[in-house]
């Protein structure tokens, strides 16, 4: 028989409290649907009012947003977060999901406004780096300039824009204070050359044309180009004191009666490579020139040395002839200017010279000894020292060998304990690997522990065996320092004597 189906009274048959129920329900069943209803109404009003009204399309804000989130991924490959222009284009993909296209425009500018920012103190700070490169090279203390500049880039990856450009902006102006010092040195230190009156024939006009380039950089406060003029000019700086120094060279070198051409064909050629502005090229060149001098140097002061030496009484008498001749070659390459050749030629009559000298020294020592010698006469005169070097040698190896042992025994002891050591830290292993972890079986449990067992007996029989050796080699330095310790003793016993017969006297004395 099917089941009775339980029937809802209906409303005037329910009680009061039911009618009540049910009417709240429906009245908040009808709140709920107004509520729906009003904000979709709100949402979608201003979607079409943006899609009929708005001036800017839909195309132009895909262009904004692709423009926006490219730039945002250079940011980011550069290694700066963008939390702030994150948001951002969220919200102008939020915009643009809704239509307003207005309001994409408009988020667009406000994140072109923080990229150009950003760029912008990215771009000052590289100019700063570069800028206490070129001060760090120059020597200048920028430890003010520092604390700034990192306070500014610490705000820079905070992301806060204002103080980060108000520091960094600091820093600026510190460094370029520092740099315009500089440079004001540089420019007088360029000026003075003026007053050495070598205009025409060095052409310091070249120097004089770049100091004015440097100052009208400075009034546009282009302070990079300001620096790389001056680096500039320091090499034409560098490059012309090297040409004052070979012209004052040669200047001495002619006083002095002596050929220059060779010099004055590289003054040339460093005039040259000067008016063409390769400061490199020069320098080169100079260095070279530096060492011909020094050569040229080294050769009349290495023949003027020799010809002393020839002149000296302790040599006269011995035949110097093929070296006097190599001598006479010699001055006259210098003459040429040819200062290797010179230097070579000087540099072998001087190894003969020294040949002829041992010869001959080694001749008058033999002519010198008549006696011959007579082993007998040898051992007589120095049996006493001989018998005690034999004595001295045999302590002394006794004593080294019976020592270095030890240390061998000692160092084996040691190796042995830390196996020792290393076997217990095995057995532990062995132990949790096989009650606790159960990672091995019992027969490979009892293998290992057997192995480790028996080396562990092999190393405690050698323990005693070692300590004997040691023991042995030990009684052997006792045996052999035990007159030193004897007579040791007998002086601390004599002292003890002494003193103690001063004290009884002492004593006596006073009774």
């Amino acid at each position: 028989m099917r089941p009775a189906t339980k029937r809802i009274p209906a409303i005037e048959n329910r009680t009061s409290g039911q009618r009540v129920t049910h009417i709240a329900l429906l009245t908040l069943t009808m709140i709920c649907i107004l509520t729906m209803t009003l904000m979709l109404a709100l949402v979608l009003t201003p979607m079409t009012l943006a899609a009929t009204t708005s001036t800017t399309t839909e195309f132009e804000a895909q262009q904004m947003i692709a423009r926006a989130e490219k730039s945002i991924t250079d940011i980011k490959s550069s290694g700066h977060q963008t939390p702030l222009l994150d948001d951002l284009l969220v919200e102008m993909k939020l915009d643009m999901l809704y239509g307003d296209y207005d309001k994409v425009s408009e988020t667009y500018n406000t994140t072109k406004s923080h990229i150009d920012k950003l760029t912008a103190l990215e771009d000052m700070t590289k100019q700063i780096e570069s800028l206490m490169e070129e001060a760090i090279g120059r020597g200048i203390n920028i430890t003010g300039v520092s604390v700034h500049y990192n306070i500014g880039v610490g705000e820079f990856k905070k992301n806060s824009f204002e103080t980060a450009e108000r520091e960094l902006s600091t820093s600026k102006e510190l460094l370029v204070n520092s740099l315009k010092n500089q440079s004001a040195d540089m420019k007088s230190g360029l000026e003075a050359l003026e007053n050495l009156n070598l205009e025409q024939e060095l052409g310091l006009s070249i120097i004089n044309k770049s100091i004015a380039e440097v100052s009208q950089y400075e009034e546009r406060d282009d302070y990079m180009n300001v620096f790389a003029t001056l680096s500039k000019t320091s090499q034409m700086n560098e490059s012309l004191h090297q040409i004052i120094i070979l012209k004052e060279t040669i200047n001495r070198l002619e006083a002095e009666g002596k050929r220059t051409e060779r010099f004055n064909d590289q003054m040339r050629e460093l005039m040259t490579l000067f008016e063409e502005e390769d400061y490199a090229g020069l320098g080169i060149l100079f260095n070279e020139t530096q060492t011909i001098i020094y050569q040229a140097k080294e050769v009349v002061a290495g023949l003027a040395e020799i010809d002393q030496r020839l002149a000296s009484p302790e040599v006269q008498g011995i035949d110097f002839t093929e070296a006097q001749e190599l001598l006479e070659i010699s001055k006259e390459e210098l003459a040429l200017e040819n200062y290797e050749k010179s230097r070579d030629y000087m540099d072998r009559a001087k190894s003969l010279i020294e040949e002829i000298e041992k010869e001959h020294l080694l001749t008058t020592l033999i002519n010198k000894s008549k006696a011959k010698y007579n082993p007998v006469k040898f051992l007589k005169e120095n049996w006493l020292y001989i018998i005690l070097g034999v004595l001295m040698l045999r302590f002394f190896t006794k004593v080294s060998m019976s020592a270095g042992k030890i240390a061998v025994y000692e160092h084996q002891i040691r190796k042995l304990e830390r196996e020792q050591e290393v076997i217990i830290e095995l057995m532990r292993g062995l132990q949790e690997e096989y009650y606790l972890t159960k990672e091995i079986d019992k027969d490979t449990y009892e293998a290992e522990k057997a192995n480790f067992e028996q080396r562990s007996s092999e190393i405690n029989k050698e323990f005693p065996v070692l300590t004997a050796k040691i023991k042995k080699e030990q009684d052997k330095l006792a045996k052999v320092f035990s007159f030193m310790i004897r007579s040791k003793k007998k002086r601390r016993k004599e002292k003890s004597e002494e003193s103690k017969s001063k004290a009884d006297n002492q004593t006596t004395k006073k009774r």
